[in-house]
Parts: C-alpha cells; sequence; structure tokens
C-alpha cells in the first residue's frame, strides 16, 4: 500500500509577520543599546548643560530659569521629553504660550510669550498690568510701561471677574478702534456697563458691554461735528452709546429730555 507525503499547506502571511517581529527586536536592541552606552560612558556632551530663556520680563526670567533648570539639567537631550516641563510652565497663569527647541550639543531654547496687557490697576500697593482674562501680568517698571493703559483706580472693580470683564471690552476695543482706545485715560463700570474717560474729555462715556465699539464711530462723527469746542465740550455732563446708531448727550443744565443723535442723519467724512 502505497502512502503519499504530506505537506504543509503555504502560508505567505507568516513570512511577513516573522519579518516584522525581527525588525521590531533589532529596533529594540538598538535602543537600549544606546542608552546602555550613553549611561556606560556618562556622554555629558549630549545632556542638558545650558537652558536659554527668551521673550519675558528679567524678574520672570528668573523664575523660569530655575524651574526649568530643576527639571531639564543633567537630561539627555537626544531624547528629552518637553512635556513635562512644558506642564509646569503653562500653569503659570500670565504665560501665554511656550516654545521649546534643543539646540545640540547641550542647550535647550526656551521662548517665552507672555499675556498681552490692556489695562493698568492702580492702587496703593502700585500699578500692575492687567490681562483680559483679569490676571494681574506684572507690576510696571520701565521695561513694560511703554506703552499707556486704560486705568483701573476704583477699589471695587480690582477683583479678578470685574478686570475680566473691562479686559474683554479693553481687548475689543484695542482690535476695532486702536486709535480710539489709545484715547481711554480711564475705565469704569456701573450697572449697565462700561464706563470709559477720555483724554481732554473727561465726562463719561457710557458703552454696550456685548457690543463696546457699535456706536464708537457715531460718537467720533459728532465729537468732531458738534463737540470741537472747549465750550461745546464743557456743556456736556455724560454720553450714552448703549443703545444701537444713537448717541444721546446730556446735558449740563439739566434739560429734561437728553439730546438723541440718530447715526443715520450723521454726515461721514469720505
Amino acid at each position: 500500500m502505497a502512502y503519499y507525503p504530506r505537506t504543509q499547506p503555504k502560508r505567505p502571511w507568516f513570512n511577513r509577520v516573522r519579518l516584522t517581529l525581527v525588525l521590531i527586536i533589532l529596533v529594540a536592541l538598538g535602543w537600549g543599546l544606546v542608552r546602555f552606552t550613553y549611561k556606560l560612558l556618562h556622554l555629558e556632551a549630549l545632556s542638558v548643560r545650558e537652558i536659554r530663556i527668551t521673550g519675558c520680563s528679567p524678574k520672570r526670567q528668573v523664575e523660569i530659569q530655575k524651574l526649568s533648570e530643576d527639571l531639564s539639567l543633567g537630561q539627555p537631550l537626544l531624547w528629552f521629553t518637553a512635556e513635562p516641563l512644558m506642564n509646569v510652565l503653562m500653569e503659570k497663569t500670565w504665560i501665554k504660550s511656550v516654545n521649546l527647541s534643543k539646540d545640540p550639543p547641550d542647550r535647550l531654547v526656551i521662548i517665552i510669550k507672555e499675556k498681552d496687557a490692556y489695562l493698568w490697576m492702580v492702587n496703593t500697593q502700585g500699578t500692575y498690568l492687567v490681562s483680559e482674562d483679569g490676571l494681574l501680568i506684572d507690576e510696571l517698571n520701565n521695561s513694560n510701561g511703554l506703552e499707556a493703559l486704560p486705568v483701573v483706580s476704583k477699589a471695587t472693580l480690582q477683583n479678578r471677574p470685574f478686570l475680566a470683564r473691562m479686559g474683554r471690552v479693553a481687548k475689543i476695543i484695542k482690535a476695532q478702534q486702536p486709535e480710539f482706545y489709545s484715547l481711554i485715560d480711564e475705565m469704569d463700570w456701573d450697572d449697565q456697563g462700561p464706563v470709559l474717560y477720555l483724554e481732554d474729555f473727561s465726562v463719561p462715556l457710557k458703552l454696550d458691554e456685548r457690543d463696546p465699539t457699535g456706536n464708537i464711530a457715531n460718537f467720533q462723527t459728532v465729537f468732531t461735528s458738534q463737540l470741537s469746542t472747549s465750550e461745546e465740550r464743557l456743556a456736556i455732563e455724560g454720553v450714552n452709546l448703549r443703545f444701537k446708531n444713537q448717541v444721546i448727550l446730556s446735558l449740563k443744565d439739566k434739560i429734561a429730555v437728553p439730546t438723541i443723535i440718530d447715526g443715520d442723519e450723521l454726515v461721514r467724512k469720505r
């Protein structure tokens, strides 16, 4: 009786799997060998030995320098993991963004971007820069006081919620009406929203918190056409811009009905 030899069915996928496993093992061995060699030979030339910080004030730089050195010095530069350091830095409320790069053979470069300031908060302790979210970024000094900002001086407004609301309004005005923003001397707040005091126009100017710039163009037209003289400006007690497309002027002589100017009737400059 004849017996036929048995043969295994062909499995073309088996060779691919085996090759993949071999490659994974070789990569793992290579990585382990590199790490072992690094530790064995103590290659200090490839370790973090210097950290360069840029983009923040000198006072902040000292703080970030120490924090970064504690977490980074002596770490292998080639496979330095930035995430732990980045997480710690971003916990600082005054930091807007962090950019970290490696500069072989032994240097880390950290570029800090601080949050922009939109207000000055003034009290008996000093003058502080305030961000759009109501945080105190830094104390005013010669290096960060190059641009005058609207002042918040009323004590009842110097808390985080109010400063955040005022900061958001200031940011909108600066973005949409930068020339007008540069004229703001002080920012206040009443029961209905923001109140401004302008340079050379020390009467309250009431804005709508939801749309603070919506009526500014109308006010500028009224100011140049009807409030061009000091006598005309002195007669004004207040300006209300909280009603859409209307400039409401309150006069000091206590006239019962204030002057209401319709924006559609204003003559625009061409």
